[in-house]
């Protein structure tokens, strides 16, 4: 009688192949995840320097007073020591602002602040922010007074497209 030689038992080529390619698979999957998580808290956080900004340019036109802000109306290039109008940006000049005052009519101004930024990857991105501000307050002012047009016919023809 012959004797049997013990087999020895292992994975073939192509089992191995296809193992490296799901592992690959499923490796590639989670670096593209990771990836797209980045990118959405670049979004975030470019999202969250926008609002900043526009929060900080309605402040220093809050806390100007009825001449300077005529004066801003007149002369848009014109601008008072103490404040700056465009805000200084960590972030290598990605972020362009751009104000502009209309006045609608004695007494009241409209006011659009649009931030511009480029994103890391990805087309510009554009947020604008509206305002009215009064002579007195707005609290003096009746919404009965404003123009009967709907307010984006009323937005679109007053300002035209910001050239950044």
């Amino acid at each position: 009688m012959r004797k049997k030689e013990p087999q020895i038992s292992g994975f073939t080529l192509i089992e191995v192949i296809i193992g490296v390619m799901v592992i690959m698979t499923v490796v590639a999957m989670a670096m593209a995840a990771l990836n797209r998580g980045f990118a959405m808290a670049q979004f975030s956080r470019d999202s969250t320097r926008v609002s900043q900004i526009l929060q900080s340019e309605m402040e220093i036109l809050r806390l100007k007073n009825w001449p300077m802000m005529e004066n801003l109306v007149r002369y848009p290039d014109w601008e008072d020591r103490d404040s700056s109008q465009h805000i200084p940006s960590n972030s290598s000049g990605r972020f362009e602002t751009k104000r502009t005052l209309v006045e609608i009519e004695e007494g009241l101004l409209l006011a659009r602040i649009v931030v511009e930024w480029k994103p890391t990857r990805g087309p510009s991105s554009t947020r604008e922010y509206f305002s009215y501000f009064t002579r007195n307050g707005i609290n003096d002012f009746y919404y009965g007074a404003l123009p009967s047009t709907s307010r984006s016919e009323e937005l679109q023809g007053l300002f035209p497209d910001p050239e950044f």
